[in-house]
C-alpha cells in the first residue's frame, strides 16, 4: 500500500511530523520553575508593631498585611509562627529582647 495515496489529498505523508521520545514535551511540575525566596529581615519596632496587630485581629493574615506591605501573608504567618515556637512573642516589647534583637 502507497502512504501517499492513503492521505487525504490536501496532506501527504511528508508534511506530516509526530514528535519522537527525545523530543516529547514534558509536563511535569515538579520542573517549574520556582520564585527565588527572598530574605527578609524583621526590625524590632515590626515585631512590636506584629504583636500588637496578631493580639488584635488573630490569624486573619490579609487584614495584618495591610499595616506591612513590604511583607507577605505567609511572611507574617511564618514570621508569628517562628515567635510562638521559640518562645520569643511574649517577649516582644522588652528591653532584654530590643537589645538581643539589635546585635
Amino acid at each position: 500500500m502507497d502512504v501517499n495515496k492513503s492521505v487525504p489529498s490536501r496532506l501527504n505523508a511528508d508534511s506530516i511530523s509526530v514528535l519522537s521520545r527525545d523530543e516529547s514535551v514534558n509536563f511535569d511540575k515538579s520542573e517549574k520553575k520556582k520564585k527565588p525566596k527572598k530574605q527578609t529581615y524583621w526590625k524590632p519596632d515590626e515585631d512590636v508593631r506584629l504583636k500588637t496587630l496578631f493580639e488584635e485581629h488573630g490569624n486573619n493574615w490579609a487584614e495584618i498585611q495591610l499595616h506591612f506591605l513590604e511583607k507577605s501573608k505567609e511572611q507574617i504567618h511564618n514570621h508569628i509562627r517562628h515567635l510562638k515556637k521559640s518562645g520569643k512573642l511574649d517577649r516582644i516589647g522588652t528591653k532584654d529582647y530590643e537589645e538581643k534583637k539589635r546585635k
